[in-house]
């Protein structure tokens, strides 16, 4: 019993810290769009206006502002119609913050997985480490306070692979329906989990050598997907229904259900292939680099937890350990590499062997990085999706530039600097979706980026000159912020804008 009291202790904490950061940032550059993905869901029955990601992460972050009476603008730009939803009636922060409240559920539903499977795999003593550990982490923390669909997609694939594990301890048919309501949520939360379920799950076959009734689960699954597309039927173009249809041509019609689905994975499977725009070691990309994400979980992750992480490597939680290693092979030839939002499915294993190393290794090892990783954890408040540890110092953003550093959140931050510092106006250019002037009317002004141009309060987000810079430099275009880097900075605003004072 003090175990369970424990991890409810280290939820509730986690979960403290995460409130509090839902009115310290603006919305980051997807927020609005999934915010208007998930009021459609709600408001008119219907999920139409992306397909990339599946709706479950936004029917929750859409349920909150719907129920305080939000409902669809009708922009055709779903970032014009997430903007307009957070801002309707004046109740931006308000309706910001139950967007995000929407997340919390997922960072509950990811802790109690870890706790299980902790639980189940080492003992109630590691377990509750697991949780302390995993709910420290500021990359979990960060995501959890946002309104998008990473956070999601870990915590259902934490709860797939925690179930798909019971029932291989403890086979039974209730089992298998538990197993399959994982597996759709999971399918449901975001793409990417059809690889990293599978890949999880399938180690687990072969370590306990049974599997074959979790096919079954796999059927119910599909049906829970379809469920969160409201049961839409959706035919392809080049093969509508036939009335006189035979049969197997009705079962065989079956799939329209699925097919909503299936064009969301087609989309990003074509997203996969085309690459994006991102920094990686101070040299800008387009498309996948295989060093990416180890990099990024590199100095992203607290070090104490990798610490943690390799003592156990080294002893005898190899279950996590071999589906940590699993995982990250995955993703060495993704091409889309916008962050380790992209890979927090790698806390899950990771949290459960720091969580044994915590209880098993030498206590002079232990304690010492347990401490460390309180206090690393509690230094990176609020800042938690802009953290880096010691190795990325002093200057992260020549690591990565993209949403590990620089989302388009901080613009709540620059105004409170302004004000401390009773600067009135301040030239403005900014990467993000919010829309600066309709927050804070009349406290920006455009920068003349490509002119010397600008007199006194200047600010620019990072990525911009990390990233865009150096690409125009690697283009062999010049860069076209160098008369703003000899001006010393002022301060940053939160992590991710700088202010200058420019003579």
């Amino acid at each position: 019993m003090k175990q369970y009291w424990l991890v409810l202790v280290l939820v509730l904490i986690g979960s403290i810290r995460i409130a509090a950061t839902w009115q310290h940032f603006n919305a980051t550059f997807d927020e609005p769009f999934h915010v208007a993905c998930g009021v459609q869901w709600w408001a008119a029955k219907e999920y139409t206006r992306e397909r990339q990601h599946p709706p479950l992460a936004r029917i929750l972050v859409g349920l909150g502002p719907y129920l305080a009476g939000v409902r669809p603008g009708g922009h055709g730009d779903s970032v014009a119609e997430g903007n307009f939803l957070l801002h309707e009636r004046g109740h931006y922060w308000r309706h910001l913050a139950l967007a995000r409240a929407g997340t919390m559920p997922f960072f509950w539903l990811g802790c109690a997985a870890i706790w299980l499977l902790g639980r189940r795999l080492y003992g109630p003593n590691a377990g509750v480490a697991a949780v302390g550990v995993f709910s420290m982490l500021p990359p979990v923390l960060g995501h959890a306070g946002l309104a998008t669909t990473d956070l999601a997609a870990m915590a259902t694939f934490a709860w797939a692979v925690e179930r798909a594990q019971a029932w291989m301890v403890s086979p039974t048919r209730m089992g298998v329906v538990w197993a399959g309501l994982a597996f759709g949520l999971a399918m449901a939360a975001k793409f990417s989990n059809l690889l990293f379920v599978a890949l999880a799950v399938g180690l687990l076959v072969v370590i306990y050598r049974r599997g074959w009734p979790l096919v079954l689960s796999v059927a119910l699954g599909l049906v829970v997907l379809s469920s969160t597309y409201r049961f839409a039927k959706e035919f392809p173009v080049d093969k509508p229904p036939n009335a006189s249809a035979g049969i197997v041509d009705r079962i065989a019609g079956m799939r329209a259900f699925l097919w909503p689905a299936w064009v969301g994975i087609e989309e990003i499977r074509k997203h996969n292939r085309e690459g994006h725009f991102s920094l990686l070691l101070g040299h800008v990309h387009v498309g996948g680099d295989w060093r990416f994400f180890p990099i990024a979980l590199a100095v992203k992750t607290p070090l104490a937890a990798l610490a943690l992480f390799l003592l156990a490597w080294r002893r005898a939680a190899w279950l996590p350990v071999a589906m940590m290693l699993l995982l990250l092979a995955a993703l060495l030839p993704v091409n889309i590499n916008l962050g380790i939002r992209h890979a927090l499915h790698l806390y899950v294993p990771l949290s459960l062997a720091a969580g044994w190393a915590i209880i098993h290794a030498r206590r002079w090892l232990a304690v010492p990085l347990s401490a460390w990783l309180v206090v690393a954890s509690a230094l990176a408040h609020p800042d938690y999706i802009s953290s880096f540890n010691e190795a990325a110092r002093p200057e992260p953003s020549w690591f990565l530039a993209e949403s590990d550093l620089d989302w388009g959140q901080d613009l709540a931050s620059l105004v409170r600097l302004m004000d401390r510092r009773g600067i009135a106006t301040c030239r403005l250019t900014y990467f993000g979706t919010a829309d600066s002037n309709q927050l804070y009317p009349g406290r920006f002004r455009d920068v003349p980026r490509w002119e010397e141009a600008s007199h006194g309060c200047v600010a620019v987000s990072v990525r911009i000159l990390a990233l865009t810079s150096r690409y125009a430099v690697q283009k062999g275009e010049g860069d076209p912020w160098h008369w703003i880097r000899q001006v010393p900075e002022l301060e940053r605003a939160g992590k991710s804008i700088v202010v200058y004072d420019v003579p």
